[in-house]
């Protein structure tokens, strides 16, 4: 059983296992010896009497002396109560680190969640820019089916006018007849004033996607300064246009090349869409006929606005995690950009055949303006068609722009 020993140095009391004969004191160290505690003496017997007869002993005794034991280690004690401490001390570091990451995770969370709904409101505002943009580029193609219609019209009056003319059945100074001259009163001003809602909406769409989602910002604002720059060339152009149709007769002279004949109807359509007006020239300065600057930076600008929807609905796409959605968006101005230069080539094959036919020629005139007529009804077709495709696509993209989906690290399936 331990025995209890107080240290003389520091007063400790020290718990010593019994045969320990020096102690290390775990306060003071200080290196005591321990005193072992005598045996318990058996109690005194009374010695025997000497025999009388016994021979004495000739050797005297020696006297005893204490053997001596060589000390032992210092014993540690307490190393329990120590480790006990140093567990103590441990667990309570432990619990201060934990309660310092809890804290981090907390404030870690605090920013992810003010960022997500900092997310959520651009997602609402880009949901609504896509919404906006997709109405315009439907206004847009009905203005240009309604572009088509008119130039439909416009070259059956005309081709009607020839052959009348070729077998003697009307007067071919009169081409424009009185049904196409209802449909330009009619046609052309409602295709103007959808043509105009959509280009309102567009630039509506484009001001709310500067608020929008950021990767997608520096896109808004170039296809807002582009719009803004077409509102005002186009206004321009329509003068000019109007001018053009008041001031000349729509007749054939045979000093002037065929097409440029229907040119000022042509350039009144581009009061719906600038865009062909860039097919166009090409020939026109082959002939150096009606060449309009402003109606280039119009066509120019318009197209400009074309490719930063595209180009807004793509990263949109992308950060909805549906890449192929933004690559069927950039189709869209892939396709008006390949349709305006195969129309723009064959109009200067178109004009270059037969441009130089004169009007006594009428077999010749009447083969230029149907091939013309093909033309141009390929351009205002190809292009409406275009346009409603890609409102198709906007709309789909609209509902990518969610915050789960942008704030998601991974692919997500399509739904």
């Amino acid at each position: 059983m331990a025995e209890l020993y107080s240290c003389p140095t520091c007063q400790t009391l020290l718990r010593v296992p019994p045969g320990v004969e020096t102690v290390l004191c775990p306060k003071c160290q200080t290196v005591l010896s321990i005193a072992p505690s005598a045996p318990a003496s058996p109690p005194p017997t009374a010695a025997a009497p000497p025999l009388p007869f016994a021979p004495k002993s000739k050797t005297k005794a020696k006297p005893s002396q204490p053997e001596t034991k060589k000390p032992k280690k210092a014993v540690l004690v307490d190393e329990a109560a120590d480790a006990a401490e140093a567990h103590e001390v441990s667990e309570a570091e432990r619990k201060r680190t934990m309660r310092k990451e809890i804290v981090e995770l907390e404030k870690k969370q605090e920013r992810q969640e003010e960022k997500y709904q900092e997310l959520t409101q651009e997602c609402a505002r880009g949901q609504f820019a896509i919404d906006l943009i997709k109405w315009g580029v439907k206004c847009q193609a009905l203005a240009v089916a309604l572009e088509v219609i008119v130039m439909l019209v416009f070259v059956v009056a005309i081709v009607g006018a020839v052959a009348g003319s070729m077998t003697g059945k009307t007067n071919s100074a009169d081409l424009l007849g009185n049904g196409f001259r209802v449909v330009l009163t009619v046609v052309v001003p409602l295709a103007m004033v959808i043509s105009s809602l959509g280009i309102l909406s567009l630039t509506t769409g484009m001001g709310y996607a500067m608020f929008g989602p950021k990767k997608a910002r520096h896109v808004a604002i170039l296809g807002m300064v582009a719009s803004i720059l077409h509102i005002a060339a186009s206004i321009v152009q329509a003068i000019w246009a109007i001018r053009m149709f008041i001031r000349k007769e729509i007749y054939i002279d045979a000093t002037q090349p065929l097409w440029q004949q229907a040119q000022p109807i042509f350039d009144l359509c581009g009061l719906i869409t600038d865009i062909p007006l860039l097919s166009e020239h090409p020939a026109r300065f082959m002939w150096r006929y009606n060449v309009s600057w402003v109606g280039i930076v119009a066509g120019a600008l318009e197209f400009t606005r074309l490719v930063s929807v595209c180009l807004l609905a793509q990263i949109y796409a992308e950060e909805g995690k549906a890449v192929e959605k933004g690559h069927a968006s950039l189709k869209g101005a892939y396709r008006v950009f390949w349709l305006m230069l195969l129309a723009g080539l064959f109009r200067v094959l178109a004009a270059y055949s037969f441009d130089w036919v004169r009007p006594n020629d009428e077999f010749m005139v009447f083969v230029g303006l149907v091939v013309h007529g093909i033309i141009t009804f390929s351009i205002t077709m190809g292009l409406a068609m275009i346009l409603y495709s890609l409102s198709n696509v906007l709309d789909d993209i609209k509902e990518l722009v969610d915050p789960i989906r942008f704030a998601s690290k991974v692919p997500i399936s399509e739904y």
